[in-house]
């Protein structure tokens, strides 16, 4: 099933021109606050009509304002995940799951045992110890784990979470980062997704929509994305760095160790903490340009881990430091890694586009 989304919107000063297009998994409405996000997933749910624009999903045309069509939210079929779970306080946890079933209970008698079961969500989601009880009872995090069951049992055909973290503590916010990792993959519906926070792109988007002042500016895998437009994502990422796709080689028990091939190569290699996931899995990865050095001769006895051949491609004047720009030698297909360092470093060094280099990364440096 694929989403076709093209809008236009005003409020006062604020202009929104966005299209993009989505298909099954997550796509991740990814940039700053207040670039036009939750204003999309709005106008995707019906609550917001806009002033111009087409919302198809599917082969149902949900909003053409050519056509004069608006259909209303409750004929969309769309689960909604709020920042704040927006539980029903008189009602149980497992009575709140169900009223999102009882509400859609033609849709669900429709899809009959394709309709995703109320035991399978309480396991995924790990709600039977909290099935009697109230809202006000649970933390929150366990208050938005409830209120994604509760989507997925009203029988969408997509699902749109707008920034479902936001209002958690860092504890809570893991917490439910793993619950969203594991049902994303048994999901088998669009999702829309909006978040300023890097972490969650990483953990969850297969792919990324980048919003700016209003507009989408670009729209992809999020290695592709991240990578390309990172002038764009200044002063939303706290931590500039490289996303890179990697896949599991192997672990190593003895020193908790996991080894890693970037981008498809067979040959370069990284070491880090022991991540999650057997041999042959996907695994995304940041490096983070603070977390790079760089020397012009091999480093010897050093107890960094992961030290890698490159060849200097860019130098970006940070004012006191500078942004290096180097492409990995070997099969890894053009893949450049960036270090921040001094503007003495960089002078010390003698550093100049075509100067070949050894990056020496942390292992601890490498966020899964």
């Amino acid at each position: 099933m694929t989403v076709e989304v093209r809008l236009q919107h005003r409020f006062g000063s604020f202009v929104l021109d966005a299209g993009f297009a989505a298909g099954m998994g997550v796509t991740a409405l990814f940039g700053p606050s207040g670039s036009g996000k939750s204003t999309v997933v709005n106008a995707v749910s019906g609550l917001l009509k806009p002033d111009a624009g087409r919302i198809v999903v599917g082969d149902d045309v949900l909003f053409d304002s050519a056509a004069g069509i608006a259909l209303p939210t409750w004929r969309r079929r769309i689960g909604y995940v709020f920042q704040d779970a927006r539980l029903l306080p008189h009602f149980t946890v497992r009575q709140n799951l169900l009223f999102g079933r009882w509400l859609r209970r033609r849709d669900v008698a429709a899809a009959g045992s394709g309709a995703i079961a109320l035991e399978h969500v309480v396991e995924v989601l790990n709600l039977g110890h909290l099935l009697e009880r109230r809202p006000g009872a649970l933390s929150g995090g366990e208050k938005q784990r409830v209120g994604i069951g509760r989507a997925l049992l009203s029988c969408p055909r997509m699902l749109l979470m707008d920034e479902p973290l936001a209002s958690l503590d860092h504890a809570r916010r893991l917490e439910v980062l793993d619950y969203l990792n594991r049902i994303r993959h048994e999901l088998k519906l669009p999702v829309l997704y909006v978040t300023h926070a890097l972490d969650e792109v990483m953990r969850l988007a297969d792919q990324v929509v980048l919003f700016r002042e209003g507009r989408t500016i670009s729209q992809g895998a999020p290695a592709d994305v991240l990578n390309l437009h990172r002038d764009a994502l200044d002063g939303t990422i706290d931590t500039p760095g490289t996303v890179l796709e990697t896949r599991i080689v192997a672990h190593d028990a003895q020193y908790g160790l996991t080894e890693l091939a970037v981008n498809g190569s067979d040959t370069i290699r990284l070491r880090v903490a022991r991540a999650g996931g057997e041999a042959g899995d996907a695994c995304r990865i940041l490096v983070r340009e603070r977390d790079v050095a760089v020397a012009t001769s091999a480093p010897v006895d050093t107890s960094v881990l992961n030290v890698l051949r490159a060849r200097v491609s860019t130098l970006r004047d940070l004012g006191d430091s500078v942004e290096v720009g180097a492409t990995l030698c070997g099969d890894a297909a053009n893949t450049v890694l960036r270090a921040r360092i001094t503007r003495f470093s960089a002078d010390q060094l003698q550093l100049a586009p075509g100067r070949d280099v050894y990056l020496l990364i942390k292992s601890v440096a490498l966020t899964r």
